[in-house]
């Protein structure tokens, strides 16, 4: 599988010294997309958004010069590479900018593929603002269980600030992405059945929602 456009390169772990422990065999190697026998097949989400796609290999080869690092080393290259995505989602909590709430959902994750406020809806500024705008365009900031839902996802977002352990901050991110998603549909009551550009902001808060089980997904 790889992630991003279907061209992009891959370096996909490779079973190379059988007589070894299964991990203790892999060699990782890059591989151009465009080599015959690749095919890159999108995957479609909920959203409609073709962020992964599944790679089957036929027949291909890769010359010796591409292998990354050395033999049967592809288990440490695979490990940094998971850690380099822990520390990226580590810094969700960051003080993002707030997204432009008035862009629709389609550009706002155009914005967000390319790695731009990568994160700001989920946690940090972007969850504030959203909550905000809501509350000014539909009220209940009277209402002591939205004042409650309001609470538990200031409280979370303030956990997530100060929390520098990686693996916590994914399952925070996963917590807050719930909790705003359900406290955003809240707000916006009947107009939260609907979608595109006859939704509330565009449909942010709706797409918000269909992306919001990967994050359970993505930090198990």
């Amino acid at each position: 599988m790889n992630i991003g456009r279907p061209h992009r390169p891959l370096g996909p772990p490779h079973r190379q010294a059988r007589d070894r422990p299964k991990r203790e065999g892999l060699t990782c190697f890059l591989l151009d997309m465009d080599t015959p026998g690749v095919d890159a097949r999108p995957l479609k989400t909920m959203t409609g958004e073709d962020k992964f796609s599944e790679v089957f290999l036929t027949d291909v080869r890769v010359p010796n010069e591409n292998i990354l690092g050395d033999l049967t080393q592809g288990w440490a290259l695979t490990k940094e590479t998971l850690a380099l995505e822990r520390r990226a989602l580590g810094r969700l909590s960051d003080n993002h900018k707030p997204p432009p709430l008035d862009q629709p959902a389609g550009q706002l994750a155009a914005v967000e593929q390319r790695g731009h406020q990568r994160g700001a809806m989920a946690a940090g500024s972007g969850a504030r603002a959203l909550i905000d705008t809501l509350l000014d365009r539909f009220g209940h900031a009277d209402d002591p269980v939205t004042r409650r839902e309001i609470a538990r996802l200031h409280t979370l977002l303030q956990v997530s600030k100060h929390t520098t352990r990686a693996e916590l901050v994914k399952l925070l991110t996963s917590k807050i992405s719930q909790t705003l998603r359900d406290l955003a549909l809240r707000l916006e009551g009947p107009y939260g059945t609907l979608e595109g550009p006859d939704a509330p902001l565009n449909g942010v808060v709706q797409k918000m929602a269909l992306t919001s089980p990967s994050m359970s997904i993505m930090t198990s």
